[in-house]
């Protein structure tokens, strides 16, 4: 059922039936808040960390029933982001990572899955993509971090916020989600 049909509904319900007499219309929405957010992050609205690995798992048993799968798996982070929360104040710090979670999933195609993995931690699961489109797309969300104006990154050290990548290929990098994601991470800190 589409967004736009359950407040036409209960709008239906209340003004012209009179009453609401069934109350799992009311439980089905609130069902569907807390399902959706058991597996978002609060404060980006990106996916969690639990639905992702869940949704990798899932990405490789399906690879190995169809062969002709592949994904790239790109860890983001955000370079000095504690100096910015002492500098600027955690208020900021968790508005730089709402805007962060705009630009990564603004530069995503459909299908595309954004993570945040956890704090200033982000992962993108990208169907399909081979090295050189994964580097493509992490790149522009690099840049687009980059000449972003986060208010008040002149008190960093650098006076920029910007933000890192590593990329892994399933099934080159990997046959299971934990060498997938090492070796995501450790390209991750070789750009760091």
């Amino acid at each position: 059922v589409g967004r736009g049909f359950r407040p036409a509904l209960m709008d239906y319900l209340r003004h012209l039936a009179g009453e609401l007499n069934d109350p799992r219309i009311i439980e089905g929405d609130y069902l569907y808040n807390i399902t959706r957010s058991s597996v978002t992050d609060g404060l980006t609205g990106l996916y969690n960390q639990t639905y992702f690995k869940k949704v990798l798992e899932k990405s490789i048993y399906n690879q190995r029933r169809n062969a002709d799968t592949s994904f790239a798996l790109v860890f983001l982070d955000l370079d000095h982001f504690k100096q910015y929360n002492d500098r600027c104040g955690h208020l900021q710090g968790d508005e730089a990572l709402r805007v962060c979670a705009k630009i990564i999933t603004q530069n995503l195609r459909d299908g595309d899955i954004a993570i945040r993995y956890g704090g200033e931690e982000f992962a993108l699961l990208l169907p399909g993509l081979d090295r050189y489109k994964a580097f493509t797309v992490a790149e522009r969300i690099r840049q687009d971090v980059e000449n972003h104006r986060f208010h008040k990154q002149e008190l960093l050290d650098s006076g920029t916020l910007t933000i890192s990548g590593g990329i892994s290929l399933y099934p080159d990098c990997g046959e299971t989600a934990e060498e997938v994601i090492q070796t995501a991470d450790k390209e991750l800190y070789k750009a760091k």
